[in-house]
This record gives structure tokens, sequence and C-alpha cells, in this order.
């Protein structure tokens, strides 16, 4: 139920200092910047006959409609995860400016304990570890690290449950892209790590859902529209 756009502050912090009796402390101010959720409107379309609700017992109507919402919300996380901030598309994380990424190799690269361990010393290095730390990424991934030792020989896998990854909890989600090029390299995927309390998703009013039986009716058809309002960001981005 947002209304209008609205402003999330992120900031440096203060240095302080030590000294003797007497000495006069300097006043410090600390940079703030600002990121604008803004409403971006997202739609999905469907149809259905008038036929096929005279030859089925089942609620089709409300089937379509719950599949309608499945979309809707599978958009949001695509949008979170990889949304590229063109026509329309809210910025998702893979394409926030100043997260670090942490290179395998110059066409992407086999998955290693060492790159799982870099990623968390990225976000520490920034003092930044805190909230909600999860790694995120997809099944082929999860799949991946269930089968690749910590080290050669150590029986020891880089993950064995599939739901934690150097000791913070992972979600894994196919939404998350397995389709990335790097170099010559295709077909890779992403890793993310880091406070996933700083990744907002804002809504503007709720989901707008209308039933219409007029414009197709010439066909015996009903045609339903989601639409809704809805933006990401990255508060902050280290």
């Amino acid at each position: 139920d947002l209304v209008g756009t609205v402003p999330f502050l992120s900031s440096s912090s203060f240095v302080g200092g030590w000294g003797n009796e007497g000495d006069e402390a300097p006043i410090e101010k600390i940079n703030f910047s600002k990121v604008t959720l803004t409403p971006h409107r997202n739609w999905v379309v469907g149809a259905l006959s008038k036929d096929l609700l005279r030859q089925t017992s089942v609620d089709v109507e409300n089937l379509i409609k719950n599949k309608l919402l499945e979309r809707h919300a599978e958009m949001i996380d695509a949008a979170a995860y990889a949304g590229t901030g063109a026509n329309g598309q809210p910025t998702g994380i893979l394409k926030t400016a100043g997260i670090t990424t942490i290179a395998g190799a110059a066409n992407g690269a086999a998955i290693t304990w060492k790159n799982i361990v870099a990623l968390e010393t990225a976000v520490n290095s920034n003092n930044a570890n805190k909230g909600r730390m999860a790694y995120a990424t997809n099944a082929k991934v999860v799949g991946e690290l269930k089968t690749v030792e910590k080290t050669t020989g150590s029986g020891r896998f880089l993950t064995e449950d599939g739901k934690t990854l150097n000791g913070y909890p992972m979600e894994w989600s196919n939404i998350v892209p397995s389709n990335l090029t790097k170099g010559s390299g295709a077909n890779l995927s992403a890793l993310i790590f880091g406070n996933w309390q700083d990744l907002v998703v804002g809504q503007w009013g709720g989901i707008d859902i209308v039933i219409d039986p007029f414009t197709a009716a010439r066909k015996a058809e009903i045609i339903m529209t989601l639409n809704a309002w809805n933006d990401v960001k990255v508060v902050e981005p280290k």
C-alpha cells in the first residue's frame, strides 16, 4: 500500500578517535545516499473459453486466476534477482552497481570452496555482515555443491544437506539465472550472498484483476487481466 515514491537511505560510518586530555574532538559528517522506490507496472493476461467452463466440473476460472498470481510472483522474484532496469523493469541484484563480484575466471569457472568463502569475505570486508545473511542460487548449483569435495579425498562436500552453505542458510530457486555469459563461457549460474533485509520489494496498492466477459464475447472467451505496481531496490549494495 505504498503511495508516491519511497526513499531509502544508506550511509557511511563515523570514524571517532582517541586523544589526550584537553584535545579537541573534530566534528564529523557522514554521507548519505538515497535510493528511491518507484512504481513499475507489470501485467499478466490470460483467457479461457466458455466452452471449457461448460465441459468441466473444476473451478477453471479460479484455477486461471491462481496461475496469473503465480506468474506475477515469479516475475517479482525474477526482477529481484536479475531485473535489467530497462523497458520498465526494476533493477535486480545482479544488475545493481556497487555490488562486489567474485570472479571465478575470465570465462566462468567450476565452483570451489575458495569462491564460496570469498563471497562471505567480500561482505565482511565492508562490515556488512548483519541482518539475514544467506546464499541464494539455483538447483543446478545446489546439485553441483553436493558432489564437489571441499578438499580432494576428504569425503566432505561443499553442502551436504542442500540447505546450508559455509554455515549460513542457503535457498534455491530456478528463477536465479542459469543462462549467464562471461567471456566465451555460456549457461553460467549465479551464486549470491548478502543481507537479504537490504533487498526491498515495494508494492503500490493491491493486485488488480479484471475479469472481462465482453471484449472477446464473439469468440465466447473471458479475458482475465492482472495488473500490479512494484519496485525492487538493493538498499546497501556493499
